[in-house]
């Protein structure tokens, strides 16, 4: 497929389409979203949460290394007993409402509610590195790469590369982060192999890579029920 400069069809794009988001179309070919968007790495969306919080609202406060414990419901609101990971001190807080966001981990089975549905579709390794790409890219349009490589068993099996600044969002991105998919429990998968995968598919031998982090999510397709507890 050559270096990325020539990751397109005769170094044109190789597909565009149209998605609606907002109630907006948006054209997108390589180009999920504008290179200035916000990405969905962990911790820069846990930092965006809090900024948009205190923004948003004065009444507002984020708690990072804090975890729920117990909540306990009445006619009027949520009493939930937060704990301090770092201190170990727990505290109360009472709200009109309790969001069960956690993935069904422990609102919604002390309510009733269970996770129905098929799991461990897809293995979607993600690794976080630092790396110089500035001299290879020669598109800063789009937010999300997707490479199509026979050699790398398709889209989702050859990757999909995200800038995570964080002072650059463009080519001069100073981290990125590289998207595998897998088999859950893939016998074959080596974390020591991802490093030279990269430089394979981007055709960058010597490319120096950093990795900070690799991390795992599952692709499920679960449904909360019942819907109304």
């Amino acid at each position: 497929m050559g270096n990325l400069q020539n990751a397109r069809r005769g170094g044109n794009e190789a597909h565009r389409h149209l998605r609606c988001a907002g109630g907006e179309p948006l054209e997108v070919a390589f180009r999920e979203l504008p290179a200035s968007a916000r990405t969905e790495q962990e911790g820069n969306v846990a930092v965006g949460q809090a900024e948009f919080a205190g923004v948003r609202s004065p009444l507002a406060k984020v708690h990072f290394s804090h975890e729920l414990t117990s909540f306990e419901q009445d006619h009027s609101g949520v009493t939930s007993v937060l704990k301090n990971l770092q201190s170990g001190d727990q505290f109360e807080v009472r709200s009109q409402y309790l969001v069960g966001a956690d993935r069904g981990r422990t609102v919604g089975p002390a309510v009733g509610i269970k996770l129905e549905g098929p799991t461990d579709l897809v293995d979607m390794v993600s690794t976080h590195f630092t790396a110089d790409l500035s001299k290879h890219i020669d598109d800063d349009t789009p937010l999300i790469r997707w490479f199509i490589n026979p050699e790398g068993g398709g889209g989702w099996g050859s990757g999909a590369m995200v800038p995570m600044g964080p002072t650059h969002w463009d080519r001069r991105s100073e981290e990125w982060v590289f998207h595998f998919a897998f088999r859950p429990g893939d016998p074959d998968f080596d974390e020591s192999l991802i490093v030279p995968r990269i430089r394979e598919l981007l055709k960058l031998p010597d490319l120096d890579i950093k990795v900070h982090k690799v991390s795992h999510w599952i692709v499920e397709s679960i449904l909360a029920w019942p819907l109304r507890a």
